[in-house]
């Protein structure tokens, strides 16, 4: 009886002990995936323009969901940002039909409520959330970032 209890401890032991090395074998897949492509979804509060493309989570991204949602902040804050400071340079200067073509690019973000506080650096309890939070912030930076580049894609000589 003992031998055998000897056995099952033994072999649980090495069956938790390969457990042990799950971070090394995703990190050695990250190698031949660097990135994961995922539709960005909806942005804002799903009303005005809704640009659809995908987005690429960088390899070491501990937290796909909070990037995600830092993307979707960071864009929609960057976007519209963007599109009423074309708005407000072209007021009074050209047709208002050119104004309505830009503002019918806004995303409706009446209703919207950003994600920032859902990944804080510090919880209830004092303890740090450093990979929600820092997953938040690249993808909040990449967002920002991306507007730039569809903005001219979009709006190569205006509209």
């Amino acid at each position: 009886m003992k031998k055998t209890h000897t056995m099952a401890s033994l072999g649980l032991l090495i069956i938790l002990s390969g457990c042990a090395n799950l971070p090394q074998l995703n990190t050695s897949l990250a190698q031949f995936n660097p990135s994961v492509s995922v539709p960005v979804g909806q942005l804002g509060d799903g009303t005005g323009y809704q640009p659809i493309f995908n987005i690429s989570i960088p390899t070491g991204t501990c937290n796909q969901q909070a990037f995600i949602d830092g993307f979707k902040d960071g864009y929609l804050s960057g976007w519209n940002s963007s599109v009423h400071e074309k708005i407000n340079d072209l007021d009074g200067h050209v047709p208002k039909s050119k104004l309505l073509a830009y503002r019918s690019k806004l995303i409706g973000s009446e209703n919207y409520q950003t994600h920032a506080g859902s990944y804080p650096l510090f919880g209830p309890y004092g303890y740090q959330d450093t990979c929600g939070h820092a997953s938040y912030q690249n993808g909040n930076a990449q967002g920002g970032l991306s507007v730039s580049n569809n903005w001219n894609t979009m709006f190569p000589q205006g509209i």
